[in-house]
């Protein structure tokens, strides 16, 4: 693959690695020889030194005696031999105040700076390194060397002064420094040389192949990165090659990683868009705390269950606000949700019941859900709680469904056994009425026992129908002609000062009932609320009306949606305190006095009404009154409705009639009964008796 854009040769990368070779080679070529100088430097310093200290041993004598004679003649001719050697440029001669005596120098050796005698001020000249200049043409390096003038004179050496004596290396330098330049000039032709030679071979074998590298790149795109290859014109195998092997095997995990990222990415926004359904849509109040049990966010289902205005407004709460200051099991809210959270951080999840409190002060018991989550890199906490007001409303009425359900049973098998024993009883007084003088003390006495016998059986009926064991003939009944009558027979036996206001819905659907139970529900309800009121003016209201029940409006009964006839009962009695109204329904369970009920009465109604699928709901508030509400399920279209009145006329006959019966006062009875009635009978008291007599009759 050919590039179609040329890389200038000042910025390739072959030039710029060539310029930092030539500059690091040129350093160390430079470095190199300024070390070789300064060694040589080294070498002609400590050379000319071992010469001044020569110079010292052969004149130091001489110079001592012509300062003790202060011969001057004699102290110049020292000084011009001194300035003859090659390597001295000038002589100082100091007495011991550092006064300069004499001073003697020469440049190009017949150049003369100061002649004997002559006092020139050096700045203090000493065996440090330094320069001469003279009209800014001459420039000497100059070494200087002293050494103490002294005379011995009877045995006693005395000081006389120091000499000084400077020596001149220029020649010595300019040797060196020539070196130097063509150690440099060597290097740098050398230097030059390589440069131009590895450049024109890297055009060949690196920078071409870069250029078809950056020509590559440059048609790479999302596009094709599935059947992107990369090839790059060079000879043989080599690092460019790696280059291009690695570059594709980049390209195709790049397209892998893309693509896997677009799924992940794809499920992630799928995932979080079913998330925020569920957490919007939730009937269930999620939300977000920290440990600390500070709440950060939640979803509207929150808002509703928690009566706030917004989210902001909820934010603004913490778990201590929104519950009660303790728990049912007696332990303190705050206390207790230190212990949830802290299984909860523990386990990852902790499932627990909780009483809440809306912002209204309104407390409801719920379950929670509490979750270890993290967001950020921060520890945070979802809790999920659900309402559970309506379940535990069920779970009490399902509770008490099974009480009465068991009680039911228990009554309902002591009331067959009682109606057994009733029967004889009621039998005979009724055919004792029949056979003794109707004004005979005789007839009085049985009229009391058949009396009593039919309250006795009365009172089974009640039993029998709260456990729901009596068998009745259901039949369309239009409960209005029902509770006419009864509200006429309460009416006669209620006092005056309480009033009945009555409000019947007269087009009333009928329902599928037995019409005589149904009277019992109507008095047993209006004799309740009477013995409320009892003692005092009050009054008592009946209302009869046809409704539709929906989903919405059965949160917390067992009713079906559909048509219902409801019979309200309502009183400005005492009324019921609240821990007393859910024990109302159990049998022989009354508050009143003595003589004043049995506690039947509304176990009774009660047990009719859930016979035929309804269900009786109560309101009351103490010192305001009650109502009860009997909700009964309508039939679909009129049919012949039951007279209440309709009384069945007795028939007679003269045929046989096998009577089988385990009871033997009991089939006793049905035999004089049938034989009155003109049958002949024949009773047997077992299953193998009435097979052996079933040809007979």
């Amino acid at each position: 693959m050919k590039s179609d854009k040329q890389i200038p040769i000042k910025n390739s990368i072959a030039t710029r690695l060539l310029r930092v070779v030539f500059s690091f080679y040129l350093v160390i070529a430079i470095s190199v020889t300024l070390g070789h100088m300064f060694m040589e430097y080294r070498h002609q310093k400590k050379s000319i030194s071992r010469d001044l200290r020569d110079i010292q041993r052969t004149f130091e004598q001489g110079l001592s005696i012509d300062m003790w004679h202060m011969d001057q003649e004699s102290l110049r001719s020292t000084i011009k031999g001194i300035l003859e050697i090659p390597v001295i440029v000038g002589v100082k001669i100091q007495d011991k105040a550092g006064l300069a005596v004499a001073i003697g120098g020469i440049v190009a050796k017949d150049d003369i700076v100061g002649e004997v005698g002559q006092h020139v001020d050096l700045m203090g000249l000493n065996q440090e390194e330094f320069s001469i200049h003279r009209d800014g043409i001459y420039n000497f390096d100059v070494f200087a060397h002293q050494f103490p003038l002294s005379y011995s004179y009877e045995e006693e050496s005395r000081r006389l002064g120091t000499a000084t004596i400077y020596s001149n290396t220029t020649v010595v330098f300019k040797r060196v420094k020539l070196g130097f330049l063509m150690l440099i000039i060597n290097a740098v032709l050398k230097t030059t040389a390589l440069w131009l030679i590895f450049l024109w071979f890297s055009t060949f074998l690196l920078r071409k192949p870069l250029a078809s590298l950056a020509a590559a790149t440059e048609n790479v795109s999302l596009e094709n990165l599935d059947s992107f290859r990369m090839n790059i014109e060079t000879s043989g195998r080599n690092e460019l090659t790696v280059i291009e092997k690695s570059f594709n095997s980049m390209i195709s995990n790049l397209h892998q990683s893309i693509v896997e990222r677009e799924s992940t990415e794809e499920a992630l926004k799928e995932s979080e868009k079913r998330y925020r359904t569920l957490y919007t849509d939730s009937r269930d109040a999620i939300m977000i705390l920290t440990p600390d049990m500070e709440f950060i966010a939640g979803n509207p289902a929150v808002i509703k269950m928690f009566a706030c205005k917004d989210e902001q407004e909820f934010t603004t709460r913490t778990v201590a606000d929104l519950s009660p200051d303790y728990q049912p099991d007696g332990v303190a809210s705050t206390q207790k949700a230190q212990e949830m959270i802290r299984l909860s951080l523990e386990k990852g999840s902790h499932f627990f019941e909780w009483n809440h409190r809306k912002t209204d002060g309104t407390d409801f018991p719920a379950t929670g859900l509490l979750s270890r989550i993290e967001r950020s890199r921060q520890q945070l906490l979802q809790a999920t709680v659900r309402d559970i007001t309506k379940e535990m409303i069920l779970e009490e009425q399902l509770r008490q469904a099974q009480k009465m359900e068991s009680i039911g049973s228990l009554a309902g098998g002591i009331a067959h056994d009682f109606n057994n024993l009733l029967y004889p009883i009621i039998g005979m007084s009724e055919m004792l009425l029949e056979d003794l003088p109707p004004n005979s003390l005789e007839h009085e006495n049985a009229r009391e026992i058949f009396a009593a016998g039919r309250r006795a059986a009365d009172l089974v009926k009640q039993i029998l129908a709260f456990s729901r064991q009596s068998k009745q003939k259901l039949m369309p009944v239009r409960i209005q002609n029902v509770l006419k009558e009864v509200l006429k027979l309460c009416r006669s036996t209620i006092p005056t000062d309480i009033e009945i206001h009555q409000d019947i819905q007269a087009d009333c659907r009928p329902v599928k009932a037995d019409a005589t139970q149904i009277h019992q529900v109507a008095m047993n309800l209006i004799t309740n609320a009477y013995h409320a009121i009892e003692g005092k003016s009050g009054k008592i209201t009946v209302q009869l009306k046809q409704i539709k029940l929906t989903n919405n409006e059965l949160t917390d009964s067992t009713l079906k949606q559909g048509q219902y006839i409801v019979l309200t009962v309502s009183d400005t009695g005492v009324g019921i305190k609240s821990d007393i109204v859910r024990k109302i329904f159990e049998p022989y369970f009354t508050t009143k006095e003595k003589g004043k009920g049995t506690g039947l009465g509304l176990a009774v109604a009660y047990g009719i009404v859930k016979e035929y699928q309804g269900d009786i709901k109560v309101y009351s508030e103490v010192n305001k009154g009650t109502t009860f509400d009997a909700y009964l399920p309508l039939i679909k279209k009129d049919t012949q409705v039951i007279s209440i009145n309709h009384v069945p006329e007795i028939e007679t006959g003269t045929e046989r009639i096998l009577l089988v019966d385990d009871e033997e006062f009991v089939i006793r009875l049905q035999k004089q009964l049938l034989s009155r009635l003109g049958y002949q009978v024949t009773e047997v008291t077992s299953g193998q008796g009435a097979l052996d007599n079933r040809w007979s009759t």
